[in-house]
């Protein structure tokens, strides 16, 4: 067997990556376990073998390994290493090219040949729905489809079985009316109005004819108030290991998750960001940010399309076993982006999210990556200092693995990470100096690019917040229905637009037409369809301010039978034949002299 070359912590730091690996594949013979470097190593370095004379070489250089501040926790991998370990049958049978446990330090330069060019992105994209598919109503019930409504109208008749007994007590709902329901809250979000009774007022200023013939009052209370989507009754426990915190909504989430990602190829640009569902209440997992315009609610992790559709989501749940989860902001980004692995996008995300070790994974997953950079993370560069640098002026190192790490002052300086991007590369975008002049500054294409590309969630947010449902719940999980419901209204209008290549369609027009779509899927019963025009009010018919202490005489005439607006009662109904010629409404002659 050939004697081991000792490599010392200075030589393997004027290596590049290709010449580490070069090394590890001309090792004729692997050492076994009691002859392994590693393992003499790993047991130096926790002081288990003392460094004495035999291993005089490495004196310096243990001793130095041992007060290092860099963490050796990942490893980068290749391009053409698997990414799926489970194949071999213990960790020593993985090759050390493959192995994920050992993080190799960022050696930083001012050299760009060391930048990963990217590749050109050659994937389809583009709506994916069935020929069939012609209306914006076809498009949100591909979105929320047919079978996800059958479940809610068996969840919530179960609930009511399970809340009021036998079906006596109590009229089930059907998939017709379930989708009134939906169409008559998104018209809402069209036609405000302080509370949803509001529509059903007596009162002909307030009450929508439209809607109130449609569904009654009482159906649609009590609609909202038992819909379901989950059995309370196989719920399980927190002390059990299948605890899910969003049981109640769980089979909503998860269909829609996939209509969502079978319905849209993506575009070559992607986002990461987060955003707000409001809600006030009490719950677990609502989260507080003071800083955000939404301060109180639930998080979701979103990745959106450069279109603005969002393909993914996660609703944030809070702490993982009672501790804040480490590393979350990797871990969001690598799950959102599963499936966009080995086909060259490129996906932008904030400071949150961004660390050196996030980069080399996407990177190794043929994903191109770059965001703004928090201050202090690990295995970043030293930039200079702010004092030391003017407006316009770039710092910027590149890693042996291609990473590329910059600062850009402009009004303040700001910190970039990416691992595709060329620092060297400018634009000149034009700012404005305080007397109103242009002003022209150097600013690098890193920069540009992500402003650029970040914003497709917050164009999402937008386009949600114009008409969404925004009425206030007892429940917790009914603002995650709604949003839901939002959500799937976007989503149907972007796809509507590049199926059909019309830029003409507002998002209030889909809107309108979804809810005429939804509501249009009615059978005729045995009284026919309901009458949508002006119905004759049922009602005592309501006076407003203005009207009645308006400085008129109000004096009585003759009239039909009416009956009177001042004494007569549903349990005891009065009749006259006078009424009010200001007010038209029907009054006994004895009021007249009490009221006016």
């Amino acid at each position: 067997m050939a004697a081991k070359k000792k490599w010392s912590i200075a030589e393997l730091e004027s290596m590049s990556l290709a010449d580490i690996y070069k090394i590890v594949e001309d090792v004729d013979e692997v050492p076994s376990d009691n002859e392994s470097v590693l393992d003499d190593l790993d047991a130096v370095m926790s002081d288990e073998i003392p460094i004495t004379q035999e291993n005089a070489d490495l004196n310096n250089d243990l001793f130095n390994l041992r007060n290092m501040d860099v963490i050796f926790e990942d490893f980068i991998e290749d391009e053409n290493c698997s990414l799926d370990n489970a194949q071999w049958e213990s960790d020593d049978d993985i090759p050390l090219a493959r192995r994920n446990d050992i993080f190799l330090p960022c050696y930083w330069t001012k050299d760009t040949v060391y930048i990963n060019k990217p590749s050109k992105f050659e994937e389809e994209a583009g709506p994916n729905l069935p020929d069939i598919i012609e209306t914006p109503t076809d498009v949100f019930l591909h979105l929320f489809p047919e079978d996800l409504i059958d479940h809610i109208v068996f969840q919530t008749n179960l609930y009511c079985v399970q809340k009021f007994g036998d079906g006596r007590n109590f009229v089930p709902t059907t998939k017709d009316e379930i989708k009134v329901f939906f169409a008559v809250n998104l018209l809402m979000g069209v036609k405000r109005l302080p509370s949803y009774k509001d529509y059903w007022s007596s009162d002909e200023v307030l009450r929508d004819s439209f809607i109130s013939g449609c569904i009654s009052r009482d159906r649609f209370a009590w609609l909202l108030s038992n819909i379901h989507l989950n059995d309370n009754s196989v719920q399980p426990k927190k002390d059990q290991s299948s605890y899910d915190k969003l049981y109640k909504v769980r089979p909503l989430l998860s269909r829609l998750q996939e209509t969502f990602l079978s319905s849209l190829k993506p575009n070559e640009f992607q986002s990461v960001d987060e955003s707000m569902i409001r809600f006030k209440g009490l719950s677990s997992i609502r989260q507080y940010m003071p800083m955000k315009p939404i301060k109180r609610g639930y998080k979701v992790w979103v990745r959106a399309d450069s279109s603005g559709y969002m393909c993914e989501f996660q609703i944030y749940t809070g702490k993982v076993d009672h501790a804040p989860e480490k590393k979350l902001g990797e871990r969001v980004v690598i799950d959102l982006s599963r499936n966009l692995v080995g086909k060259n996008h490129k996906i932008y995300f904030d400071n949150f999210f961004n660390s050196v070790e996030l980069q080399r994974q996407l990177i190794n997953n043929k994903i191109y990556s770059c965001g703004t950079l928090r201050k202090g993370r690990k295995h970043c560069p030293e930039f200079k200092s702010d004092k030391d640098m003017k407006r316009g002026e770039v710092d910027w190192h590149v890693s042996k693995d291609g990473l590329v790490a910059l600062k850009w002052v402009d009004r303040r300086s700001i910190l970039m990470l990416g691992n595709h991007n060329d620092p060297s590369v400018f634009d000149t975008p034009s700012r404005k100096r305080k007397d109103g002049s242009p002003e022209d500054i150097p600013c690098p294409q890193m920069v540009c690019e992500y402003n650029a590309h970040m914003g497709y969630v917050d164009r999402f947010d937008m386009l949600k917040s114009l008409y969404q449902v925004n009425r206030k719940a007892h429940k917790w999980w009914h603002r995650i229905l709604f949003y839901s419901l939002d959500a799937c209204v976007v989503n149907s209008f972007i796809l509507f637009q590049l199926r059909s290549n019309s830029k003409g369609l507002t998002l209030k027009k889909i809107r309108l037409s979804l809810a005429r779509g939804l509501i249009g899927v009615i059978e005729p019963t045995k009284r026919g369809r309901p009458s949508f025009a002006p119905t004759v009010n049922r009602f005592k018919k309501v006076v407003p301010y203005e009207v009645r202490y308006y400085k008129a005489s109000h004096m009585p005439e003759r009239s039909t039978s009416l009956r009177c607006s001042h004494c007569s009662t549903l349990d005891n109904p009065h009749r006259t034949i006078w009424k009010c010629s200001t007010c038209h409404v029907g009054l006994c002659l004895n009021n007249f002299l009490i009221l006016f």
